[in-house]
């Protein structure tokens, strides 16, 4: 009969699981250090990474250029002018809520074109949270992989010792 904790892949599958687990926790956390805060035009500076939701009439305007019934984009502002936005563009969010990625290419956004902009900030407190949460899971992941090392690697007592002599 095979005990479940025993043989080679024991192991590996536990360990799997665990830095499955890991991972997973990471990621969740991960993606809320950052949010978009509504801001003017005005405010956007070159580098700054951006989301810009279209107007209306920017989605046919623009259909050219990004394709059919884009209601925003993504990306980081290449210039500014009192007149239109060029960004390159990461992201191009569809009316049907497809996201289709992009490699940077340079789009001009006349004014006209833009409903609102928002701005990518990094919230230092959820980042120092997540600092903290990731610590606390390398900490607890170093204590779980280095406690029962006999019942990690799947070893089992051999046949002239008793169970629970090594």
């Amino acid at each position: 009969m095979t005990h479940a904790s025993y043989g080679p892949n024991a192991a590996t599958s536990s360990w799997r699981r665990r830095t499955g687990a890991l991972a997973l926790a990471t990621l969740t956390v991960a993606s809320g250090c950052h949010s978009y805060t509504v801001v003017p035009a005005s405010e956007l500076s070159p580098g700054a990474s951006a989301r810009v939701d279209l107007t209306d009439r920017g989605r046919l305007d623009l259909a050219p250029v990004l394709g059919p019934r884009a209601s925003a984009v993504d990306g980081r502002v290449a210039q500014r002018t009192d007149s239109a936005v060029v960004l390159n563009v990461a992201t191009v969010f569809r009316e049907n809520g497809v996201e289709e990625g992009w490699r940077g290419e340079a789009v001009t956004l006349p004014q006209s074109t833009i409903a609102q902009v928002q701005l990518e900030r990094v919230s230092s407190a959820k980042s120092g949270l997540f600092a903290g949460g990731l610590v606390a899971a390398v900490a607890l992941a170093a204590v779980a992989f280095s406690g029962n090392s006999k019942a990690a690697t799947g070893s089992r007592p051999g046949p002239s010792e008793p169970p629970g002599s090594k």
